[in-house]
């Protein structure tokens, strides 16, 4: 279930922990998957004890860690990794629930609607949703998976659809009740609706180039109300050789799935 109790330790501040390797079946599949090799990172606590400690890691929190690494620039500081997962758990219907903490149920064990039982009915819809799209499970659907959530967010459509759908997969029906689907899908997405806003660099006034210039990217930022900052993505090409219009775009997704896009036109 993705939880892991450390004994007998002492620790002091921000603590997180990172899993590596394992197995686990694939809810939608029956499949054994081996995760040699495979990283996951769980979310952070701040806190000094001795004894027992437990976390939880999932691909939810890993996909919030890299969030975070990424509005950050490179590697987060650990004080913001918890408010990326959070949003990533409202986005997936886990609002209000610690994925640090609250370990999801294993689906055999599911039997209401509890916090952790919802948790393991996302996560088994996260396997679903990859069996609906014909990826076969394995390390690399998951990490595609996390890459995507992590820089565009949930497909909500695709993601309800593949919870729903766990209703009449026999490798699932058998543990998964129709209230227990009602119930988590009924909160996926975010109640986010503002896309982020993409400030061009430089500005958008038309780039006017000579024949055989040389077209300099000044690229663009995103920012989200609620994510901060969001990674911008370029697309177009500028041939200067040729006499034409050319547009360069830049499109930013935040976590909730709202999209929006800027264009920069450039003429020769």
């Amino acid at each position: 279930n993705g939880q892991a109790t450390f004994s007998n330790v002492t620790y002091a501040g921000l603590v997180y922990a990172k899993f590596t390797g394992g197995s686990y079946t694939d809810e939608a599949t029956s499949t054994l998957v081996d995760l040699t090799g495979f990283n996951l990172r769980s979310g952070v606590i701040d806190n000094t004890g001795t004894g027992t400690l437990q976390l939880t890691a999932s691909p939810l929190t890993e996909a919030g860690f890299q969030i975070a690494d990424t509005q950050a620039g490179g590697t987060a500081a650990l004080t913001n990794v918890n408010t990326a997962i959070a949003r990533v758990g409202d986005n997936f219907g886990l609002d209000n629930i610690n994925l640090t903490t609250v370990a999801p149920t294993a689906i055999q064990n599911i039997t209401g609607t509890s916090d952790s039982d919802r948790y393991g009915a996302v996560l088994a819809g996260i396997s679903q949703q990859a069996f609906n799209a014909g990826q076969p499970p394995g390390s690399t659907s998951i990490g595609d998976y996390i890459n995507t959530t992590a820089t565009s967010g949930i497909d909500k459509t695709a993601f309800t659809k593949a919870v729903n759908d766990l209703v009449t997969n026999p490798n699932t029906s058998i543990y998964i009740s129709g209230t227990l689907v009602q119930t988590v899908a009924s909160k996926i997405g975010s109640s986010d609706t503002t896309p982020p806003v993409i400030t061009i660099n430089g500005g958008n006034t038309p780039v006017i180039l000579a024949i055989g210039g040389t077209y300099t990217e000044l690229g663009a930022t995103a920012v989200d109300a609620v994510d901060g900052s969001d990674p911008v993505v370029i697309s177009g090409t500028v041939n200067t050789s040729i006499p034409g219009a050319y547009n360069i775009t830049y499109t930013a997704s935040d976590t909730a799935g709202n999209t929006s896009k800027a264009i920069r036109p450039a003429n020769r």
